[in-house]
């Protein structure tokens, strides 16, 4: 991972840099087949075999559900202004609050009926957020009457679903396609896929392929630095990052939303391009382009053993490669997930904020009559939580907090009730500006209670922050980058009698009862690994397109690819050594991998496979989730990580997977 939307810009960007303008207008040509490959092996968590896929797609539809209630609401109220305002239009009168009655302009009876409208769209509102958001993912929480059990019962469903099989010892055998296509024979996977691409539209998701392939090598350790610690030890938090740096750099390059925009440019392109045919009316897949498809099923079957490949084994390292039926019904899963989230985003009424403080005197007289809201926990500062002092308190109290906007949640609906209610009471003796405010009112609680809601899923990692959530609020944006991890949370990440960086405490072993949220104050799983210096305040751009990059990157990337074991990778990432090795950007790192797989693909053709001197480093089988440390390639343990953490005895495993 990180995030589709880091990915796409990786890709475009290394395309924009392309020295070879054939090659830059079949890679733009064919953009939606580029940003397909851009997924890489993510695409496969959408796969029929990967059980999280059940939980992430009933989220998604959950989501769609409370998307729709939320919609109802604004057009219920919609019906009731529109009437009011032709009313006013119609008869030039005057709308002082004072004098001016609804019953003077418009004295309709139907209008009580469109206000109890108004009031069962919200109570419909309340019941979603409460009943079905979460129904089939954390055992069916109430995200209001139990808020506070949020953090503690999604950190365990993620462990369930999300932990790879083989932090608890299992055998490839028994992993998931998603895993091995991150964790083994990862390089040799792209190589493939370069190797048989024939037409313009495999070739530009192959090179796609290579651009994910340069961003997860240099970005993830980049990330883990954040999480303190890899996806297999911390698969919550880790997600919860690369949404934060998701939003954070799609808003910074884009400067929209990465909710609003992202998935709908994905599969606009991906239907213009032919990568498939949607049908007009449901919106399903109709066809999966089979170019595309063929090319990865070659690819499988290319690069995986059918045999047993160690001495004792009678099944090879992966049984049976996806079908192709499977290959096709995985893309209809992903294009049905995005296109479920694209049209999912809840938009802000547009001048909502403008409309709101017309009303506020009037708004605050009829508040005054009502409950205050509930005050949110105790900082020791003053305000919400707007400082970088109360950043580590929110974390330690994050229940609390959760259980302060169910509070919130039912303040909301409760004022919104009593608001109707008084409306109804008065109704055509009402004011004018009563009237309106109480309109306004409503709509406002419901988008502010939608956005609390979804920076409260964000927070659990079911989501992508709003850019305002991951960039402006410290919350968010010490998720952004490791020097706030260090510098705020101080001790945390770090032994607490000589606080340290993650870097040099790396990878924090697993805290099954703390909340994901709060980076794991924990044992290092041993031997511990070092990542190259950086700037401790540089954000997520660096490893995107910042780091330097040098004509010595080739030679640093042959290095790393011919590590013999894991302490020599380790000991060229050493940033306390005299020069420790970087592989520079994704966007340089994307665009040498491209430009050299074609090399040597041409070159292999004449010499013989696996011939070309760059091969083995173009190619190289790295770990995608940089998993141990910085530039490591695919590895493996006898021993079980998840019952032996400080005695790893890892070691490196050749493409034919064979473990000695």
């Amino acid at each position: 991972m990180p995030k589709y939307g880091v990915h796409s810009i990786i890709m475009e960007q290394a395309v924009s840099r392309l020295s070879d303008e054939k090659l830059k207008n079949l890679m733009t040509t064919h953009r939606g087949a580029a940003l397909l490959g851009s997924i890489g092996p993510d695409l496969l968590f959408f796969s029929p075999e990967y059980k999280a896929f059940n939980f992430f797609i009933q989220f998604a539809q959950n989501m769609r559900h409370v998307k729709k209630i939320f919609v109802e609401v604004k057009e219920s109220i919609k019906k009731v202004i529109e009437p009011i305002e032709e009313a006013i239009e119609t008869y030039a009168a005057p709308v002082d609050e004072a004098i001016d009655t609804i019953g003077k302009i418009l004295p309709l009876n139907c209008l009580d009926g469109l206000v109890d409208d108004v009031k069962d769209a919200a109570g419909t509102f309340k019941s979603a957020i409460r009943d079905t958001l979460l129904v089939g993912i954390d055992g069916g929480v109430d995200l209001i009457a139990d808020a506070a059990d949020v953090p503690s019962v999604s950190h365990k469903i993620f462990d369930d679903l999300f932990t790879p099989l083989h932090q608890q010892g299992k055998r490839e055998w028994d992993w998931y396609w998603f895993d091995m296509l991150h964790y083994r024979n990862s390089g040799l996977f792209a190589k493939n896929l370069v190797k048989h691409a024939v037409t313009d539209i495999q070739k530009a998701y192959a090179l796609g392929y290579l651009t994910h392939i340069a961003a997860d090598t240099v970005g993830h350790a980049y990330v883990n630095r954040i999480v303190c610690g890899p996806y297999r030890l911390h698969p919550q938090r880790h997600v919860i990052v690369e949404n934060f740096i998701d939003s954070a750099t799609y808003h910074d390059h884009y400067g929209v939303s990465v909710n609003k925009a992202l998935n709908a440019d994905l599969l606009s392109a991906m239907e213009a391009d032919g990568v498939c045919q949607v049908h007009e009316e449901s919106g399903f897949v109709e066809k999966f382009n089979e170019e595309i498809r063929d090319l990865i099923d070659a690819a499988f079957k290319a690069t995986y053993p059918e045999n047993a490949t160690t001495a004792g084994d009678t099944k090879p390292p992966r049984p049976e490669w996806l079908s192709k039926g499977e290959i096709t019904k995985t893309f209809e899963n992903f294009y049905e997930t995005m296109a479920i989230l694209r049209d999912g985003y809840v938009e802000k009424p547009e001048g909502l904020d403008e409309r709101y403080q017309d009303v506020a005197d009037t708004l605050n007289d009829i508040l005054s009559q009502f409950k205050s809201p509930p005050s949110p926990p105790d900082t020791g500062n003053t305000g919400f939580c707007l400082n970088w002092e109360c950043v580590e308190h929110f974390f330690d109290t994050l229940a609390e907090w959760m259980a302060y906007f169910g509070e919130l949640a039912v303040w909301t609906f409760e004022t919104i009730v009593n608001a109707l209610d008084l409306l109804l009471e008065l109704l055509c003796e009402a004011a004018i500006a009563v009237v309106r405010a109480v309109l306004y009112l409503v709509e406002y609680l419901c988008y502010e209670l939608y956005q609390h809601m979804h920076f409260v899923l964000a927070l659990n990692g079911y989501v992508c922050p709003e850019p305002g959530d991951a960039k402006d609020d410290p919350r968010g944006e010490v998720l952004l980058h490791t020097g706030k991890t260090v510098s705020t949370l101080r001790g945390t990440c770090s032994v607490a009698s000589a606080p340290m960086a993650c870097p040099t405490n790396y990878p924090r072993q697993h805290d099954h009862l703390g909340t994901a949220i709060k980076p794991p104050d924990t044992p290092v799983e041993t031997p511990a690994t070092l990542f190259p210096r950086r700037d401790a305040d540089d954000y997520a751009i660096w490893y995107i397109r910042n780091a330097p990059w040098t004509p010595s990157i080739q030679e640093i990337a042959t290095l790393y690819a011919e590590a013999k074991t894991p302490l020599d990778s380790r000991q060229l990432a050493d940033p306390n050594g005299n020069s420790p090795k970087n592989l520079g950007n994704a966007v340089d790192f994307a665009v040498w991998m491209m430009e050299n797989a074609l090399t040597v693909k041409t070159a292999e053709a004449q010499v013989g496979n696996g011939l070309h001197p760059l091969s083995h480093v173009v190619h190289c089988n790295w770990d995608l989730d940089a998993d141990r440390g910085y530039a490591y390639k695919q590895w493996y343990t006898k021993n079980n990580p998840s019952s032996d953490p400080t005695d790893l005895d890892e070691a490196y495993l050749d493409e034919s997977l064979s473990r000695g």
